[in-house]
């Protein structure tokens, strides 16, 4: 699921949007919901997506193509409002001038819907509507799209309409910032091009544990790459997964017995190797050493095992110590 910077307001736990954003969103993509007046409408929220910017979300309750008509330009001006105070506030609290585009959620309300002679098409590109929060695929494309079609939203200096701000990429390290230091604002300048991070090598067979033991180091403030979740949309999937094992500062494998016959798992292990990674390997099925694969034994023949059939406290604390 994606992560909540902020979700404070109960009246959001139950929305259309959050419940979407909550199940469908990658983990990469941070959300904000907002709890105070001054930032926006109760409904509204903020999408941090890397490499693409930031959106400001109106989530609109409008029922008919009537009320849609009556509410969509109030709605957008109200969303258009807000751009420049999440700007400054982005500025002032990290130093970010990301690209920032608005959009209004009618999650009521599906196209056809508002889909009338009078009523261009081109504009549906503006708002999202019920049919577009059914995948996370989708709902991206239509971000894509709203920004293809949007470059002079802010001005954009490429667009040749004179911007005076200087606007830069959203990269994964400050969608990790923004979701860890949001209330404080407080990043530590110390902190490496890129954060803490353990790259989870697994069978999917041991997927539930893979899951559970992602939640548990990020609540350390350990980011986990872990596939297929953090593959971006369209992106090549072994040129994703080679350059995080490049960049990981710990390689933790899960250890089973479909794991030590996985080809997909043979590979991370020998490109961790190649790349001189820290290996860290964790049994998470018990077995005996005559079930032991020859390859698993002479790989980490100098390594120490751990077994972790379910969540273990300790092992979990030891992770963390190797990879601060």
């Amino acid at each position: 699921m994606a992560r909540i910077i902020c979700d404070s307001l109960q009246e959001h736990l139950n929305s259309t949007v959050y419940k979407f954003v909550r199940g469908k969103l990658p983990e990469y993509i941070a959300a904000y919901f907002h709890d105070s007046s001054d930032r926006a409408d109760d409904n509204g929220f903020l999408l941090f997506v890397p490499h693409t910017g930031v959106f400001v979300f109106e989530e609109n309750k409008a029922a008919t193509y009537e009320d849609f008509r009556q509410q969509c330009d109030a709605a957008v001006q109200r969303v258009n409002n807000q751009i420049e105070s999440v700007r400054n506030l982005l500025k002032e609290k990290f130093n970010l001038s990301p690209i920032i585009y608005g959009m209004v959620c009618f999650s009521n309300l599906t196209a056809t819907d508002v889909n009338s002679s009078d009523f261009s098409r081109d504009y549906h590109r503006d708002y999202v509507f019920k049919d577009d929060l059914v995948s996370a695929g989708r709902f991206l494309g239509k971000l894509t799209l709203h920004r293809l079609n949007a470059s002079d939203v802010n001005g954009d200096s490429d667009s040749g309409r004179g911007s005076t701000y200087k606007y830069e990429d959203l990269r994964d390290k400050d969608v990790h910032d923004l979701y860890y230091c949001w209330d404080n604002g407080l990043i530590d300048a110390s902190r490496p091009d890129h954060p803490p991070l353990v790259f989870l090598s697994y069978n999917r067979n041991n997927n539930e544990i893979s899951r559970e033991t992602q939640a548990v180091l990020e609540q350390q403030n350990i980011f986990v790459w872990r596939a297929p979740k953090d593959i971006p949309l369209q992106a090549d999937y072994r040129e994703e997964e080679v350059k995080a094992i490049r960049n990981c500062d710990l390689f933790l494998v899960l250890l089973s017995h479909p794991a030590q016959r996985s080809e997909e798992v043979k590979f991370e292990i020998d490109k961790a190797i190649e790349f001189k990674k820290r290996l860290f390997p964790v049994w998470v099925e018990d077995l005996s050493d005559a079930e032991v694969d020859i390859y698993i034994k002479e790989t980490f023949k100098n390594t120490t095992y751990r077994l972790m059939t379910r969540i273990d406290k300790t092992i979990i604390e030891e992770i963390v110590r190797e990879v601060r």
